[in-house]
């Protein structure tokens, strides 16, 4: 019936080499985040209909919490020039994730994630970038710890080249199953309003959450295309 949400973020950059004219080719930025989502303390409202009990909705205090935790997440990054050309970001994320509100089973999982990114701008056209992560499920034995790994190569401005793959050993009905990749490549062409996504691949089941939605997407193999036209 509801929830309470806060987030907060703090960010720091007045390093003594940011202030340097030369400096500024190796400027650091640092942030640390914090969310935190819970439950709201309620209690139903029952009226009395002859023989049968009815539900008009719920009451409670509006500040008053509940015991329950939705979701939490700690995160520190940091964001670092290597030069004129380079640009590395590192972070990492304690997460608490409540798997029985969003999916009705398994509990609170409770995750270290660690993430490195290295941009290289080789010219005015040409962008490429690596990307890193390593998933480490603390209480989730079934999940277990996955590898995710992308490359992907910007040829400004139409085209976009990318493949990736993520390493790991999926947990179905029942049993652990072999370390399988699932990996995928993938084209994309911009041109004004229209964006055009053509891609080979393996996908593994599970949530598939963009712009603050999210949908369960089944395992599947072979060719996806998409097609967005921006109004």
């Amino acid at each position: 019936p509801g929830e309470w949400a806060y987030q907060g973020e703090v960010g720091y950059s007045n390093f003594p080499w940011n202030k340097k004219k030369k400096g500024r080719q190796y400027a650091s930025k640092m942030k640390a985040n914090f969310s935190h989502v819970r439950g709201i303390d309620f209690e139903p409202v029952a009226q009395q209909y002859g023989t049968l009990m009815g539900t008009e909705g719920w009451t409670g205090k509006f500040f008053k919490q509940s015991d329950e935790l939705y979701y939490q997440d700690v995160n520190l990054q940091l964001d670092q020039k290597l030069g004129k050309k380079w640009k590395l970001n590192l972070m990492y994320s304690r997460q608490n994730y409540n798997q029985d509100i969003v999916e009705g089973h398994g509990g609170v999982i409770k995750s270290n994630i660690y993430v490195g990114e290295a941009k290289w701008n080789i010219n005015k056209k040409l962008t490429l970038r690596g990307e890193l992560q390593y998933l480490q499920n603390a209480n989730d034995h079934e999940s277990g710890n996955w590898v995710f790994a992308l490359l992907e190569l910007s040829v400004l401005p139409k085209l976009m080249f990318t493949v990736s793959d993520q390493y790991g050993r999926p947990y179905l009905q029942g049993t652990y199953g072999k370390k399988q990749h699932y990996y995928n490549a993938a084209i994309t062409f911009n041109h004004k309003s229209h964006r055009l996504v053509v891609g080979y691949g393996r996908t593994r089941a599970g949530f598939n959450c963009s712009g603050g939605v999210c949908r369960w997407v089944p395992a599947s193999c072979g060719v996806n295309a998409s097609y967005n036209y921006i109004f």
